[in-house]
């Protein structure tokens, strides 16, 4: 039986709107009531994941900046802290990255040097807890995940300014056709879930997933059932246990019914 459903949330579980499904709240019950677990993996940050399910009625669990947080029942049951040294490193060369916001995250709080008006609405939807400051070289303790934003140029700064370019001990990725996350090395949605599994004793045979994107990989390949959606970068496909619907088509919501109806 499956025991663990996990999910990425955009452009996989949300609509382009970033909007849930209408079904989640039942889903969520269902689940609880037969003894199964949902669990939200994102690159967003814990605060904006416990925002979108305040309404929502069970404590859940997060796998916050794709596996730097791990909160599970309103505890926290594992955090990844970038070297100070290293977050100084990464927050320069982050500066010379084209068309770009960086954003220093950690546990309860994002900073941003960069107030700009054509990003604000954008940036908004994925921090809940936002501060602008003079400086982000003055923000470089007890730093989860560093995170650079481009409309335009998001690949390209990852090709020339950040990939192979930082501290061996960092793990870049590109997280969304317009982000760039920097994180410890080995840190991913998967190593997070992993404490979960080992908490209560779950084999991968046991465990669905859903993503889209490349900071999804390791959790598609490390279960028995991992799904990516239709809209999905075509690099993870090659990966997947299966190719469902669109995410504009609660495709996800629908493949765990189909598992639940078995």
């Amino acid at each position: 039986m499956i025991k663990i459903f996990v999910t990425d949330m955009d452009h996989t579980f949300l609509d382009e709107e970033s909007n849930l499904p209408l079904e989640t709240q039942n889903i969520i019950d269902r689940l609880e009531q037969e003894e199964r677990m949902f669990i939200v993996a994102s690159g967003r940050t814990l605060t904006n994941l416990e925002n979108k399910f305040k309404d929502y009625d069970h404590s859940l669990t997060f796998i916050a900046d794709n596996g730097g947080i791990l909160k599970h029942k309103g505890e926290i049951l594992h955090i990844e802290i970038l070297d100070e040294d290293v977050v100084v490193d990464t927050i320069n060369q982050f500066k010379k990255a084209k068309d770009s916001v960086t954003v220093v995250i950690k546990a309860d709080m994002a900073y941003i040097e960069d107030d700009r008006a054509d990003y604000k609405d954008y940036i908004d939807e994925f921090y809940t807890n936002l501060t602008v400051v003079d400086n982000l070289l003055d923000y470089t303790k007890n730093v989860v995940k560093i995170t650079g934003l481009s409309f335009t140029s998001s690949q390209d700064n990852f090709n020339n300014y950040i990939n192979g370019k930082l501290d061996e001990s960092v793990y870049p990725i590109e997280a969304g056709s317009r982000w760039i996350d920097v994180m410890n090395k080995g840190v991913n949605k998967a190593k997070a879930l992993e404490v979960i599994m080992n908490k209560y004793d779950i084999s991968s045979d046991h465990v669905v997933s859903f993503g889209d994107y490349f900071n999804d990989l390791e959790l598609i390949q490390n279960v028995k059932y991992g799904y990516v959606v239709e809209n999905g970068v075509e690099g993870l496909k090659k990966h997947a246990y299966e190719v469902i619907g669109k995410n504009t088509d609660n495709a996800v919501i629908n493949k765990i019914l189909e598992h639940l109806d078995k």
